[in-house]
């Protein structure tokens, strides 16, 4: 089973190469050819929004502003003077890139006039040439006509287009725009991202739609943590209510993998693998792991979807001693080697600016139930005794998440999320007087109903993130589960582009079988690091953890745990 999780990630990286696969093209600042020191920044704005509106159409692969600068950095080399032609040549090789984008603005007293030429870095030929002359209060119209006329040069399709500044704005307030969006660009080329924030956030006020200023708030702002170490087997990766709140369509692959490393666990689905005699004379080892592999697209003004495909693998045996029978016909091991392929669809909806509804649909299938092996019981497939066999468990099953998300202006995010499921997971029901009285068996149950309530806040413009979250489990069968999980954490971006966390997770599990009542609790530790680069995302957390098990109710086990995770944030945007 371990070498189809190895595959998957290929598979996902293979995905991702077949949308990169277009032109790659940079654009350089332009330059300014004004003596007004107000327009001193006026390049790097013009230039950016002509670099949003060509990654909008989506026929081209754009090198983002902090991609190239850093790739420059390493080499060495100052962009001041690079549009030289001269220097052309020198930068696409330096950034691999087909063409080199550059321009220059001419400050014309009560307009501006803005000309654009594209070279093409293998042969040094200007490949296209344009020019735009207007009030730089209409900055969405120049950039806007720029890009159509760049990619139409190109022999590329137009694709997404920026909205239009509200029309009640005037003259004076969109000129503030794009001279307030240029001087946040200048801040964040020298890593002040405070000042960028309050610029990016004062040009939103006037100009709300705007996709470049929501693209720069989003990269400062919007990194949203990852406060989780294992993707629940029955549920999605996101809260699908967050499509609703999705600029920027992505494509993601999370693997999550739990493995016992002491007392030995019994993973929720009842893949178990005994090597010795610690707990109530049973000793588990669990190995589980799952791979989520989706997209996720903005959708219009206020809608979102995605799609997911997961596989999900359950591998051990389990060996109970000769001094008592596990099950009616003491048996001596259990084989179990489950994998199950499943398929998830999501929608969610903006229902007013700050508050988001989301729905998603999932079918799994699970290909077997419990094997046993014991005196006169061979593996496989002796069904004449339903506590050794269940092959009701080879199936289909399907569920439903509902989700709520909210986002205000400033810096508070907040989640809620409704997961259910039919799926089935077995658990061990001890003798009435404990497994050393008698005969225990192994009953086929189904998993239990989970919210999940999340609050995140940021602070110091973003930088700082503390989280709480709060999961609650419901038993559906004949446990009585009432199990929940709190885990508050914290979150610290030291520069653009890399994040740390760590979480302290607390479990507490109640349980009533045989008319008497268990509880075990357990707690552990999170790390966690992010880095991006371009528009990869790249995310890892680990964690140490003594977790309470549904399928043994009153014990619990000792487990390592880890979680990995790519997104590509290149998909497309949305559109209004």
């Amino acid at each position: 089973m371990h070498h189809k999780y190895l595959l998957l990630p290929a598979l996902l990286m293979a995905a991702t190469a077949c949308f990169a696969d277009l032109p790659r093209l940079a654009v350089t600042d332009f330059t300014v050819g004004s003596d007004n020191p107000k327009l001193k920044y006026v390049g790097k704005g013009l230039a950016e929004m002509v670099a949003v509106n060509l990654a909008a159409s989506h026929s081209i692969e754009l090198i983002d502003r902090a991609s190239r600068d850093e790739i420059l950095r390493e080499q060495e080399f100052s962009l001041s003077g690079a549009a030289d032609a001269s220097k052309q040549l020198e930068v696409g090789r330096l950034l691999a890139a087909r063409y080199i984008l550059s321009g220059e603005v001419l400050d014309m007293d009560s307009a501006v006039l803005v000309s654009c030429k594209i070279t093409s870095t293998e042969t040094g030929a200007i490949v296209w040439f344009d020019k735009n002359f207007g009030p730089l209060a209409d900055y969405d119209g120049i950039s806007r006509k720029l890009a159509a006329s760049a990619l139409a040069g190109l022999g590329l399709s137009p694709g997404g287009t920026i909205a239009e500044a509200s029309p009640k704005a005037q003259s004076a307030s969109r000129e503030a725009v794009i001279l307030g969006f240029s001087s946040a660009v200048d801040h964040f080329d020298k890593g002040e991202l405070t000042k960028a924030v309050a610029e990016l956030k004062a040009a939103k006020e006037i100009d709300p739609n705007n996709a470049a200023i929501n693209y720069y708030l989003a990269k400062l702002t919007g990194s949203s943590p990852r406060f989780q170490v294992d993707l629940e087997r029955f549920a999605p990766v996101y809260n699908p209510a967050s499509l609703g709140f999705v600029e920027q369509g992505a494509i993601y692959g999370w693997f999550s993998n739990a493995n016992t490393y002491a007392f030995g666990t019994v993973p929720n689905f009842g893949i178990l693998a005994m090597n010795h005699d610690d707990i109530l004379g049973l000793e588990y080892y669990e190995d589980f792991g799952k791979l989520g592999v989706g997209f996720m697209m903005p959708f219009g003004k206020d809608a979102g979807f995605s799609a997911e495909v997961e596989i999900a693998g359950h591998t051990g045996s389990i060996t109970s001693p000769d001094s008592y029978a596990l099950t009616q016909e003491s048996a001596t091991t259990i084989d179990t080697g489950n994998v199950s392929y499943g398929a998830l669809l999501g929608y969610g909806y903006r229902l007013a600016r700050n508050l988001s509804f989301g729905a998603q649909v999932r079918a799994a299938y699970i290909g077997s139930g419990i094997i046993y092996e014991g005196t006169g019981l061979s593996i496989g497939t002796d069904i004449s005794n339903p506590f050794h066999y269940f092959p009701e468990a080879a199936k289909t099953y399907y569920g439903i998440v509902a989700g709520l998300a909210y986002r205000d202006s400033g810096s508070l995010e907040a989640e809620l999320e409704l997961i259910w499921s039919n799926q089935a997971e077995f658990y061990v029901v001890p003798p009435v007087g404990g497994f050393g009285s008698g005969n225990g068996v192994i009953l086929m149950g189904s998993v239990p109903v989970v919210v999940s309530a999340a609050v995140t806040k940021g602070f110091l413009d973003k930088t700082l993130f503390g989280s709480l979250r709060a999961v609650g489990e419901i038993g559906t069968d004949a446990r009585d589960i009432l199990a929940a999980r709190v885990i508050p954490g914290i979150e610290w971006w030291p520069m653009q582009g890399l994040a740390v966390r760590t979480t302290y997770e607390f479990d507490y599990l109640q349980s009533t079988i045989n008319a008497v009542t268990t509880s075990t609790s357990g707690s552990g530790v999170m790390a966690g690091i992010t880095f991006i680069k371009g528009l990869y995302e790249f995310s890892v957390n680990i964690e140490d953890r003594f977790q309470p098990l549904r399928d043994i109710p009153g014990q619990g086990s000792n487990e390592f745990a880890y979680l990995l995770g790519v997104v590509w944030h290149g998909l497309g945007e949305r559109t209004r």
